[in-house]
C-alpha cells in the first residue's frame, strides 16, 4: 500500500506544474475502481476540505487540509484537478514575487515584518489558549 502511495507521489511530483493534477486524474481514470471507492474518495476529500476551512478560523494548518482534501477530490473530479493546477501556477507566481520582494527588502523592513508576524502568532496563540482554557 505504501509503495503504491510513494509511486503515486513520485508521478505527481514528476509532472509539470500546471498539469500535474490533470495528469494524475487521467492516470486514475484509466485504472478506475468501483463507483463506491470513487465516491468514498470524493466524500473523504470533501470532509478534509471542510475541516481545513474550520482550521482556517481556528489555529491549525487549514490551508494544508484544504489542499490535501482538494487533491483527494481531484483524483476523481476533472474540475478540481483543473482548479488545483491553476491555483498551483498562481501560488507559485505569488510565492516567487514575495521571495523576490524579501530578497530586495532592506534589513529594517525584514525585521519589522518578522516582529509583526511573531506578534500576530503570539496573539493568535493567546486567543486560542483563552478560547480553549479560559
Amino acid at each position: 500500500m505504501f509503495e503504491k502511495l510513494r509511486e503515486s507521489w513520485r508521478e505527481l511530483k514528476a509532472s509539470k506544474p500546471g498539469e500535474r493534477f490533470q495528469d494524475h486524474f487521467e492516470r486514475r481514470r484509466r485504472n478506475r475502481g468501483s463507483m463506491v471507492v470513487r465516491v468514498a474518495w470524493i466524500v473523504l476529500g470533501t470532509v478534509i476540505i471542510a475541516i481545513g476551512l474550520v482550521m482556517m478560523v481556528a489555529p491549525g494548518p487549514g490551508i494544508l487540509g484544504i489542499f490535501v482534501g482538494g487533491g483527494l477530490v481531484a483524483q476523481e473530479a476533472r474540475f478540481m484537478a483543473r482548479f488545483l493546477d491553476w491555483s498551483e501556477v498562481k501560488l507559485r507566481a505569488i510565492v516567487e514575487a514575495l521571495l523576490e520582494f524579501w530578497r530586495r527588502a532592506p534589513m529594517a523592513l525584514r525585521v519589522a515584518v518578522v516582529l509583526v508576524v511573531l506578534s500576530v502568532a503570539a496573539g493568535a496563540g493567546y486567543g486560542a489558549w483563552l478560547f480553549a482554557f479560559g
